[in-house]
């Protein structure tokens, strides 16, 4: 599974020996596919707006750590269809770190800059490569099937399809 990779990661483990005349035409060409769906605005998995305004009403510190770059992920959060920055205490990207997803690192620096214990902390992923880093960062974590089937997402704690007032109770439980 490539998904979760970072663009240049991606290309990389399927194309090793591309050159970098042909890299950077790959990169335009999704640089302007990821411009249509920007321009098209994003929608938001369902029930997370509430879930993220319960757990901030709870006194949930919360952060995003994506393996984009900052910039997609500033493009993304101002696009989406629900206001959800104003809950996010600490945003994290790719640029940030040194090692992408499946490492560790992004999961670590966002706990570390929360002042929290990453240990602490429950990570939400849509992807194989997500699921791992926070495996690996000692964290819980539930996975959203957005687009891959649930056996791909075995490694998760929790494995939902959509946000909902039970799933914010089964993580406190936990």
């Amino acid at each position: 599974h490539y998904y979760g990779h970072g663009l240049k990661d991606k290309v990389f483990l399927m194309f090793p020996r591309l050159g970098e005349e042909r890299y950077a035409e790959i990169v335009a060409d999704k640089q302007e596919r990821y411009e249509v769906v920007q321009r098209k605005g994003v929608a938001v998995v369902h029930g997370a707006d509430d879930l993220l305004r319960a757990a901030a009403a709870g006194g949930v510190r919360q952060a995003v750590a994506t393996g984009c770059s900052r910039a997609y992920m500033n493009e993304t959060l101002n696009k989406l269809d629900v206001n959800v920055r104003a809950y996010f205490d600490v945003l994290v990207s790719r640029c940030d770190v040194e090692l992408g997803k499946p490492a560790p690192d992004l999961f670590l620096l966002a706990a570390k800059r929360l002042g929290v214990d990453p240990g602490e902390c429950w990570a939400v992923e849509d992807s194989v490569v997500g699921v791992e880093a926070a495996r690996r960062a000692g964290r819980r974590c539930v996975a959203v099937t957005s687009g891959l089937p649930v056996s791909a997402l075995v490694g998760a704690d929790i494995i939902v399809d959509s946000f909902s007032a039970e799933l914010l109770l089964e993580l406190f439980e936990h």
